[in-house]
């Protein structure tokens, strides 16, 4: 695993992720997603670096079992900052990880690909309560 870049109260871009982030999203992520009393997956998570640095900065999301990185199966795995126990692989970008959806609470997407992606998802949670969608522009 590469070691998470050092994050600050401004807003910076990393090669490593779409989002460009900041310790402020870090904690209104906290905020909306509070720690978890079952599974909060991370839909899109890519190479893993925004999913590390929030389970750095908020380490009681980090518990087992409790927050799941989901991205697309590559010939060479892009995941280069998320522990592999905190991640799982799906075969294609309309692909859901099927046991996990059923049981999450929250769903978090960044950048995802696919609306569709958004809905099959949505379709498959029987517990959920919290959707946070991150993408290039937030308004609060």
């Amino acid at each position: 695993m590469d070691c998470v870049p050092k994050l600050t109260a401004s807003t910076s871009h990393h090669p490593f992720s779409c989002a460009s982030l900041s310790l402020p999203l870090l904690d209104l992520l906290d905020t909306v997603l509070p720690p978890p009393s079952e599974l909060t997956l991370s839909v899109s998570s890519g190479t893993g670096l925004f999913e590390a640095l929030f389970l750095q900065h908020h380490s009681h999301h980090s518990s087992p079992d409790s927050f799941l990185g989901v991205e697309i199966s590559q010939t060479h795995p892009i995941n280069r900052f998320l522990p592999e126990a905190k991640s799982a692989v799906v075969p294609s970008t309309w692909a859901i990880a099927p046991g996990e959806a059923e049981r999450a609470e929250r769903l978090m997407f960044v950048y995802p690909r696919q609306p569709g992606l958004v809905q099959a998802y949505l379709g498959q949670g029987t517990r959920l309560h919290t959707v946070v969608w991150i993408g290039p522009r937030c308004v609060m």
